[in-house]
């Protein structure tokens, strides 16, 4: 058994989160915990809302109220719709808990006694005409990189280059748009570069696994060199700096958001009085940690992250992968909050089946490059393949049962050629699906699992019960009785991917146990014969646009 930590990005409450959140954090992440909690890993899965991201300000500004109005309003959304989406938190918390404030404080400041943190002056960006220091996302400019006009202070959310706000071409306050003034500040950094050697090291070795993408760009950092970056800012909003003097800055989010991983451990723990068990996951060499992120915050949590991990105490395991994804766009063009650019997820859990939504999701999954989002594709690949292919299966192979057979699951007699290769290929296809998983490789590990349901049907159409039963009934209970046995299978299979339907076809074989509950290998076991079926209605319905 595996002790496996599930950790997923923070979003900002800054706003409604868009359907490209969830296909590269929550619905993966959520995948991959369930899958392992089935294998029989001890599995936790922790994550949150950021309370204290420059977005949220933004957002307070424009409307006008304080910034806790803001966070608290989107964390409550955020939390909402995850547990709509069927996304199974252990824990999912928020940074402004005094908890993770004074964790986040105490880290800082052992990393400033071991000199991993020391103080210097730096140029800030400041607005004279609202005279005050501007955060990094209140400057905008002309990206040098890619040429993206909105770029902001931080990094350009087109190319996901990071960038120090005076990069920008053509910089401007994002509320005056005047160009901002250069004004000296006091501020502590990150002695990033003291650890450049040992993330070389570490990064050269184990990484088999990690997608090319994300190597590739974490390797690119460390050939250009690794400087030491500020970690605090001039701002109101935010964790206070446990330093004196520092009474009007506050910690930076980067900083400090990352940190939520392991302060949601601690805090999960605290709650199950066993306030030191989080030590069980984070000074476990053998301890597997999965970081779910999207493509703009991969040297953030592979190199960043490790690093004042590292700095903290050698013994903290590091990350044993970063599966970020590319970005899903809208008509070319990346979804974003902050423009208020994107498909909502709270508009389109009112419209449609969620494990509609997690199947459109893995299916078009960019795992390796951008994928671009459209209605049509939605539709098509929910009609031709979720419905037409592993929903027809398994209500064709329910409802004939059912109709036929007394309700109940027919007796399996003699096996023919047929019978067996389709029995065979069960195993077949939950290898290959097994595999994908562990390897965190999701649209193929669905694409088996939808080929089982394909291979159900190739079967069904070959023994054609229809005509069998009138033929030979006793062969026909057994064509079923496999039939239900690859249905059965599927339940199992499709519980990481898809929980609601997943549930749905265990308890119409028959069950009262929860389908969630079961081992991953429960899926090879036959189903019982005389099982009393509840078949209800349809898995899915048809998507129509038009209607």
């Amino acid at each position: 058994m595996t002790k496996t930590l599930v950790c997923v990005a923070w979003p900002y409450a800054s706003g409604p989160r868009h359907l490209g959140h969830a296909v590269s954090t929550f619905i993966p992440a959520d995948i991959v915990a369930r899958y392992h909690r089935m294998k029989g890993d001890e599995v936790l899965m922790v994550g949150g809302s950021d309370m204290h991201g420059t977005p949220v300000m933004v957002r307070a500004d424009e409307e006008g109220v304080p910034a806790r109005v803001i966070a608290e309003r989107y964390h409550a959304m955020h939390e909402k719709n995850i547990a709509q989406l069927g996304v199974r938190y252990d824990l999912y918390w928020n940074t402004a808990d005094p908890h993770h404030k004074t964790w986040v404080q105490e880290i800082f400041l052992a990393l400033k006694s071991k000199g991993h943190v020391y103080e210097a002056k730096m140029s800030s960006p400041y607005c004279a005409a609202g005279r005050h220091f501007l955060p990094d996302r209140y400057v905008e400019g002309k990206c040098p990189n890619c040429g993206f006009a909105r770029a902001r202070g931080d990094q350009c959310e087109n190319c996901g280059h990071l960038w120090d706000p005076f990069d920008l071409i053509d910089a401007r306050c994002r509320i005056h748009g005047t160009p901002p003034e250069r004004r000296e500040t006091n501020h502590f950094f990150f002695r990033l570069s003291a650890f450049e050697a040992a993330l070389e090291r570490w990064m050269s070795k184990g990484k088999e696994h990690w997608r090319l993408p994300v190597l590739t760009f974490s390797r690119s950092w460390l050939e250009e060199g690794l400087k030491d970056r500020p970690i605090t800012r001039d701002l109101d909003w935010g964790i206070e700096v446990p330093v004196p003097g520092y009474e009007t800055k506050r910690i930076y989010v980067w900083f400090e958001a990352v940190m939520g991983y392991l302060t949601a451990t601690k805090e999960w723990y605290r709650r199950h009085g066993n306030p030191d068990g989080w030590k069980d996951f984070w000074f476990d060499r053998d301890a597997r940690h999965y970081y779910f992120i999207g493509k703009d915050n991969i040297v953030f949590h592979t190199l960043f992250w490790p690093a004042i991990l590292m700095g903290t105490d050698e013994k903290l395991t590091l990350p044993y992968d970063v599966p970020a994804t590319q970005f899903l766009n809208f008509s070319g063009e990346r979804m974003s909050t902050g423009r208020g650019r994107g498909i909502w997820l709270s508009d389109l859990l009112e419209r449609f089946d969620p494990d509609q939504l997690r199947y459109y999701g893995i299916a078009t999954m960019p795992e390796l490059k951008d994928t671009d989002f459209a209605w049509e594709d939605f539709a098509q690949r929910n009609n031709s393949e979720l419905l037409a292919v592993y929903g027809n299966f398994v209500h064709r192979a329910l409802t004939f049962a059912d109709k036929n057979f007394n309700h109940e699951v027919p007796a399996a007699g003699f096996l023919d050629a047929v019978d067996k290769a389709m029995v065979r290929s069960i195993e077949h296809q939950w290898k290959k699906v097994g595999q994908n998983l562990d390897y965190v490789h999701l649209r193929d590990a669905m694409k088996e699992t939808i080929q089982l349901a394909r291979l159900g049907n190739q079967y069904f159409d070959e023994k054609a019960p229809w005509d069998l039963v009138k033929k030979d009934r006793a062969a026909c209970g057994t064509a079923l009785h496999v039939a239900l046995r690859v249905v059965r299978s599927l339940a199992i299979l499709t519980a990481p991917f898809l929980p609601f339907s997943a549930s749905r076809v265990w308890h119409d074989l028959g069950y009262d146990s929860d389908v969630h509950q079961r081992r991953w290998d429960d899926a090879l076991d036959d189903v019982p014969a005389g099982q009393k079926l509840r078949v209800g209605k349809p898995l899915f319905a048809k998507i129509d646009l038009g209607a």
